[in-house]
């Protein structure tokens, strides 16, 4: 791999950083109530997440609940909607919104330049 491709990559994964995402998820889970409900067929208390972003990842944006055509990540062109529940993992939870951004990115003709951030990269 060449430095500016190094330099590319690494750019992409700074833009949507890990370890905000994990945040973002544990402030969600700490706002449930009894009476949240992720998706309509819910047994369980949860919050639905939705995080955008552009196709070079140098943007993002996240809105809970179905705010369809005015929450923060409605502007951008790649969603991740996922539930946020009691016993969600942070760290799972936050390679599951890469992973759903990585592959709707990809299918559209994109490149990724995400590497694996289950290794802390």
């Amino acid at each position: 791999m060449n430095n500016e491709t190094e330099h590319q990559q690494l750019h992409l994964v700074n833009s949507i950083d890990r370890e905000d995402l994990i945040e973002l998820v544990a402030h969600v889970k700490g706002q449930i109530d009894d009476e949240c409900q992720a998706f309509e067929d819910d047994e369980e208390p949860g919050i639905q997440l939705t995080v955008g972003t552009n196709a070079e990842r140098s943007s993002w944006g996240f809105q809970t609940g179905d705010n369809s055509y005015s929450g923060g990540a409605y502007g951008y062109p790649f969603w991740a909607v996922v539930g946020v529940y009691a016993g969600t993992s942070e760290t799972e939870l936050a390679q599951d919104i890469v992973d759903q951004l990585d592959g709707q990115i990809e299918t559209a003709g994109y490149v990724s330049g995400v590497v694996d951030w289950k290794e802390g990269n």
